[in-house]
């Protein structure tokens, strides 16, 4: 058996594109060795980053700021890649030590592949702060969890993030089932976000029997239906590039769909009711779910706005009573159609 070494060759590029004109992805911009087995995944988010965003500013309803975020978000990942690189390599080109360089005992590769799966699935990456995830951050949210590989930013609780605690801003929207209001079918919702280059606010209001909060949904509802709301300013000829979801916590037999305001379920000539658009965290015929708020960390007493971008990454977090907030997060980002 022949053996011969190998120098691993780890680059990184200093920028990612020129002037939001020309761009980099995947090995162009990133090298490392196979060990990780990540190269192909990770260019592959790499030119999906960057694709729904060229595709927004082209379609002429996003502004081209949000272009420059493609370096910013995806040169922490390859930061990561690189280290998750590092780490692994040095772990299996040492395969019967017994210690690690600093003395403590080595970890089985059972514990260490767990140890490395959050970044390795890609469930971990954490995007921002930028104009697309606009979020204060210490010193501390922004540090490296050195025991991770600084996969994940701490958050510090503000910009809404206490509204939903297991929901953090800038990673993926978590999927858990909740049950179509109108059908009872269970669906995920990650079902909710597929990949059309469409935003989504998804609506958590909480227990809509609780005194004085269908008045709070209802005056939420006159505001999205206004001409002039995030919802209706930036709409296209034949297109929306915002999408509109309610996840109630109550049961759909002590809530009737059409007591929601109209915007909610929108009415078509040809179609009738949109009966696709609100959900309800209920417990399906086989037993499962009735658990989305605690899973996702939403008080029920109070509620919450989440928004989620074309790559399910979640953009916003606020408060049910504050459009106001929610109409600035799109401001920015967007401009109005022609």
């Amino acid at each position: 058996m022949a053996e011969s070494v190998v120098q691993v060759g780890q680059r990184i590029a200093d920028d990612f594109g020129v002037d939001n004109r020309v761009f980099l992805a995947g090995d162009a911009i990133h090298t490392h060795s196979p060990k990780v087995g990540q190269g192909m995944n990770v260019s592959f988010q790499d030119t999906y980053n960057l694709g729904w965003k060229v595709c927004s500013v082209i379609k002429g309803f996003a502004c081209p700021d949000i272009l420059n975020t493609y370096n910013n978000e995806r040169r922490t990942v390859a930061l990561s890649l690189l280290e998750a690189d590092r780490l692994t390599t040095r772990y299996y080109s040492h395969p019967k030590a017994a210690e690690t360089s600093k003395g403590l005992p080595r970890e089985s590769l059972q514990t260490f592949r767990n140890r490395m799966y959050a970044f390795l699935s890609g469930v971990s990456v954490t995007y921002g702060p930028n104009i697309l995830v606009p979020r204060r951050t210490t010193k501390q949210a922004e540090a490296a969890f050195q025991d991770d590989i600084g996969l994940s930013y701490r958050h510090d609780g503000s910009d809404g993030q206490e509204l939903a605690r297991r929901v953090p801003l800038g990673q993926r929207m978590p999927s858990t089932r909740v049950l179509n209001h109108a059908s009872a079918r269970p669906t995920h919702i990650a079902e909710l976000l597929p990949s059309t280059g469409q935003w989504r606010i998804l609506i958590f209001p909480g227990d809509a029997l609780m005194p004085g909060r269908m008045d709070q949904i209802t005056k939420l509802g006159q505001t999205l239906a206004q001409q002039d709301s995030c919802l209706r300013r930036y709409c296209m000829p034949s297109w929306n590039p915002i999408e509109l979801y309610v996840i109630l916590c109550n049961r759909r037999d002590e809530l009737p769909l059409l007591k929601l305001p109209d915007v909610f379920h929108p009415w078509d000539e040809e179609l009738g009711w949109d009966y696709g658009r609100v959900f309800a965290d209920e417990r399906s015929f086989a037993g499962d779910g009735g658990d989305a708020y605690e899973k996702l960390g939403i008080d029920r007493s109070i509620g919450c706005i989440i928004c989620c971008r074309p790559d399910q990454h979640v953009g916003y977090i606020g408060a049910l009573e504050d459009a106001v907030a929610l109409d600035e997060y799109f401001g920015r980002v967007f401009r109005k159609a022609q």
